[in-house]
């Protein structure tokens, strides 16, 4: 099965009217905290300190940590990009307000001038579902990367299966979503998502937080 046809296949499970609707309960919130032992305040926070006024949010199941972080009062493109339609649309329901553009994109490829420069881009808890290791998912750093004003920040988070501590309850569940396709991160590690980082950026923190990783990355120094 080619990276499209897996990519495909991993977000089919989110397409339902009712799987959106439950997402930010079941996912944000009770997955976070009891199965990755990553409380969603804590990736609210990491989204306040790195959301700019000109931002591309990559993959919108849910629009839960963006909505705490926007800056709506002075926000000046907002950008929605995902592979999925029914989230796209959703997402840009909730944000209608900020007048969102949405982006029907697979970032394994190279964009096509349907996405405008931002000064910051989220991309939480995409990665983990991704089909490939890192030599292959990183790709994605590269193109979005070229999406960036000078100084601007990518950030996000991922669950790793190598390398972070995890509970049994985290543990069974993440094999599990692997068996089913949801997720493709058996052999996501550190050492592989710094490796990926590194090849992109000159500057990138990595903070572990249970069974997440969230990072941040400029060619800038952070602040």
């Amino acid at each position: 099965m080619d990276t499209d046809a897996r990519a495909k296949k991993s977000v089919q499970v989110y397409s339902s009217r009712t799987m959106l609707a439950v997402y930010d309960f079941y996912v944000t919130y009770f997955n976070n905290r009891f199965a990755w032992n990553c409380p969603r305040e804590k990736l609210v926070s990491h989204y306040r300190r790195h959301v700019t006024d000109e931002h591309l949010e990559v993959g919108v199941v849910s629009t839960y940590y963006l909505q705490r972080a926007l800056p709506a009062s002075r926000l000046k493109n907002l950008q929605l990009m995902d592979l999925n339609p029914d989230c796209l649309s959703k997402a840009a329901d909730q944000l209608k307000h900020c007048q969102p553009k949405p982006i029907q994109h697979n970032v394994l490829h190279p964009f096509e001038g349907s996405a405008e420069p931002v000064t910051s881009i989220g991309i939480n808890y995409v990665l983990h579902v991704v089909p490939g290791q890192f030599p292959q998912k990183g790709v994605a750093f590269s193109h979005l990367k070229h999406l960036l004003r000078p100084g601007g920040v990518l950030f996000g988070s991922t669950l790793l299966s190598i390398g972070v501590k995890r509970n049994l309850f985290g543990s069974l569940l993440m094999k599990a979503f692997n068996r089913m396709g949801i997720f493709n991160n058996s052999d996501d590690g550190l050492d592989g998502l710094r490796t990926a980082l590194a090849q992109n950026f000159r500057h990138y923190r990595i903070e572990v937080q249970g069974a997440a990783a969230l990072f941040s990355a400029s060619d800038e120094a952070l602040s």
